[in-house]
Parts: C-alpha cells; sequence; structure tokens
C-alpha cells in the first residue's frame, strides 16, 4: 500500500503531539512536512508532496494557501471544508487516537476522488464530497485537563468555557476568602510553592470588582445572566427541552418508536444550537478569552493548587494539576476545609460531595454544549446516539445536584420547570 504523506500545520499543543504520534504509529501514515502557520504552505509545496494536510486552527486565509500554486501543481486533500465553503476544516475535532487515524486515511480517500483543480478555490471543487465526509463525524468533546479545556470551548464553542466558568464561581471567592486570610494570618503562609501566588493574593485583595480583568462576584453575574437567564430564559428552556427528549430516549423501556425519540432530539438540538450560536460574539469571545481565563486558571485555580496554600488548611497531598478541569478527591477536600474554615456561618460551608457534584455538572455540561454546537443536524442514528448520550449525562449530573425536574407540562413536550433548585443554572 502506497504511504500517506502528511503535513501538520498548527502550534505546538498537546493535539499536535497526539497527531505526531498517530502518524508515528501508523505504518502506512509518513509525516513530510510541518508548520506553524498557513502562511508556508505556499512555498512547502515546492518542496514536498503531500496526501493530506491538517490545518489547525482554522483561518480566513486557508483555502488560498491550501489552493495549487499553478494549474500542474500537486493538490494536496483536505477532510472538508466550512459551511460558507470559506475555510479548510481541521481533520477531526477530536482527541480520540484511533478516529484520527481513521480520518486521515478518509481524507486521502477524498482526495482521489476530488476533481482536478484549475483556478477555483478548494471550496468549489470539494464540498460536496467534503460536506458527506464532515457529516458522518461528530467530536466525542471530553475534558480533563486544561488543554482540553481549552480546545472543547474554542469557537465557536465559547459559550461551554463560559457555562463551566459559571458553575464553578464559587472557587473565585473561595480565593478571594484566602486572599484576606493571607494578609490577616500571614504566618501561617510561610512557605508557598509559586513566588507568585504573592501577586494574586494581593491582586485579588486590592484590586477585585476595580480591574476589568478582576471582576467582583456582582460583575461576573451580569455576564452569565447576559448569556443565560436574559430575556425569555431561552437558555434554560432549550436545554430543559433537550435534555427531557434525551432523558426519554435512554430511560425507554422498548425499543419502540426509537425513531420518534430521535426525532425529538433532534428536534430540541436545532432549537438549542439556534439560540447557542447567535449569543453576541464580541462580548462573549472577550468574556470567555480574556476575562475569565485570567481570574479563573490564571488566579483563583492557581492559588487553590498551590502546595502552602493547601498546607495552611491541613491539605498535605497534591492536588493533581489539571485540577478542576479534571475530578480530584484532593480538591474537593480542600474546598471543604477552606470553606469551612473562612466563610461565615451564615453564608454556610461548601461540602466535598456538593462541590464534587457541581463540578460534573460544569464538566459534563460544557462538553454537552460542545457537541450540540458542533451538531449539524445530522441523522445518522449514531451521530444523534452520541449527541443524546452527553446530553443524558449532563442531565444526570444536574439531576445529583439539584434533583429529578419537576413535573412535565400537559402536552408532555417538555419540563414546566427545570433544574431550578440549582441556583447557577
Amino acid at each position: 500500500m502506497s504511504p500517506i504523506r502528511v503535513v501538520m500545520v498548527g502550534g505546538a499543543d498537546m493535539l499536535q503531539d497526539v497527531i505526531r504520534r498517530v502518524v508515528d504509529d501508523d505504518p502506512v501514515l509518513e509525516l513530510v512536512g510541518e508548520l506553524a502557520t498557513v502562511k508556508g504552505l505556499a512555498d512547502l509545496w515546492e518542496r514536498v508532496t503531500a496526501d493530506v494536510v491538517i490545518v489547525r486552527p482554522l483561518a480566513a486565509e486557508v483555502p488560498s494557501a491550501i489552493g495549487p500554486v499553478c494549474e500542474r501543481a500537486h493538490i494536496p486533500a483536505v477532510l472538508g471544508v466550512d459551511n460558507r465553503g470559506a475555510r479548510g476544516v481541521i481533520i477531526l475535532d477530536d482527541l480520540s487516537r484511533t478516529r484520527l487515524a481513521a480520518a486521515i486515511h478518509a481524507a486521502a480517500t477524498l482526495r482521489d476522488h476530488v476533481i482536478p483543480m484549475k483556478e477555483a478555490h478548494m471550496s468549489q471543487t470539494s464540498a460536496a464530497n467534503a460536506k458527506i465526509l464532515i457529516d458522518s463525524v461528530l467530536a466525542d468533546h471530553a475534558i480533563n485537563s486544561l488543554e482540553t479545556f481549552e480546545w472543547v470551548t474554542a469557537s465557536p464553542r465559547e459559550v461551554a468555557g463560559l457555562y463551566f466558568y459559571q458553575q464553578l464561581d464559587e472557587l473565585i471567592d473561595l480565593a478571594r476568602a484566602i486572599s484576606f486570610d493571607f494578609f490577616a494570618r500571614p504566618h501561617l503562609y510561610d512557605a508557598l510553592e509559586d513566588a507568585e501566588i504573592v501577586s494574586s493574593l494581593a491582586a485579588l485583595h486590592a484590586r477585585y470588582g476595580h480591574d476589568e480583568k478582576m471582576l467582583s462576584r456582582e460583575q461576573r453575574q451580569k455576564i452569565y445572566e447576559g448569556i443565560f437567564t436574559a430575556g425569555e430564559n431561552q437558555f434554560t428552556s432549550g436545554r430543559d427541552a433537550l435534555l427531557y427528549a434525551a432523558a426519554k430516549f435512554s430511560e425507554r423501556v422498548y425499543d419502540t418508536g426509537e425513531d420518534m425519540l430521535r426525532a425529538a432530539v433532534r428536534d430540541a438540538a436545532r432549537t438549542f444550537k439556534a439560540y447557542l450560536t447567535t449569543l453576541p460574539g464580541a462580548s462573549l469571545s472577550w468574556s470567555r478569552g480574556k476575562v475569565l481565563p485570567k481570574l479563573t486558571d490564571k488566579t483563583a485555580y492557581r492559588i487553590l493548587r498551590d502546595r502552602g496554600i493547601r498546607a495552611v488548611f491541613g491539605q498535605t497531598t497534591a492536588i493533581a494539576a489539571g485540577w478542576p478541569y479534571n475530578v480530584d478527591g484532593k480538591g474537593d477536600e480542600l474546598v471543604e476545609e477552606a470553606s469551612k474554615c473562612l466563610h461565615e456561618p451564615a453564608e454556610g460551608s461548601l461540602s466535598r460531595d456538593r462541590f464534587n457534584a457541581i463540578q460534573r455538572v460544569a464538566l459534563r455540561g460544557a462538553e454537552a454544549i460542545a457537541t450540540i454546537v458542533d451538531y449539524n443536524d445530522q441523522p445518522d442514528p449514531d451521530i444523534v446516539d452520541r449527541l443524546i448520550l452527553k446530553c443524558y449525562t449532563w442531565h444526570a449530573a444536574l439531576v445529583q445536584v439539584a434533583g429529578p425536574p419537576t413535573l412535565i407540562s400537559p402536552d408532555g413536550n417538555r419540563p414546566l420547570r427545570g433544574y431550578a433548585s440549582l441556583s447557577t443554572t
């Protein structure tokens, strides 16, 4: 079998390493070139011949960069184009090595069926074939580290990241409480693991609510309200209708009526996606990309992960570096002990069990929302079932925190009220 020659375009990160291992492990695949950006592709085609080009992240100039430099130039294959036919599509929005390898082989096969390009752009010649292939793919979004979180909640799925931050918003308040304790009991904080933590504690203490990247709880709530509770509660009603349909399918007793139940899920998913994808772009991107990452992972989460901070509250075992993007019992213990020590009795402390349940809502909800945004109403039962699995897992996490949804409406189509006792949803 002839080798499949692969070119990778994208920054150095975890996904790039995964792609490289996929190519190394498959004897048919051969890596013939790597670039950081698409700008060097035209020059690269003068030196190498490629069957598949993996382009990530997407950029507006990708079509012209991937297209042939002249009529006789070799045409590297791409998996497809976006829904506007304007940009090259990442081979597979997924960290599964098996599916990634399968996608590379599929892209090479697609290349053999693409009409030779003359002066036309890639999007004009391969859109039809690409759409058929793309329609058979729905990413299996899974968050278990900062890297996977960044990938899953990247554009156009920023709303998934905002949902995660909203659910774990109490961690910011807990870190701020620690910042007050740092100055009130300085003798306890004499062995911080990271020297820069002092600057983070000082910033939370002094600039909280007075800096565009150190938002107060009230300011953060304004961001969340604009997305999740504004207007006619479209987020809540769309979510509840979709999760109700997914639960009906997943909890069915008999297999009769599967097609109708899947159709109900698809209908609810179309409605919910329509809302999610029409949210204000600039505001959402700013909050997800600039403001909240600074306040969460670079400040609050970093403070909570520090060994010296944990020692103040009697915690000596290290917390996983990827927490809270993955579940770690030691993180749950820290939250409980710090909350118990620093919160006033009237405010109530956050127990480890409740935090673990809320964290599950954050993770499973973000994964489900990202999947819903990616879902393009494909009728393939396997793809619909993947969507249902993500939604039902989110539903189960919500039930653990808030209890089962309340009574359904008289017409039986959707809940009258959803998971109302969970205040942050």
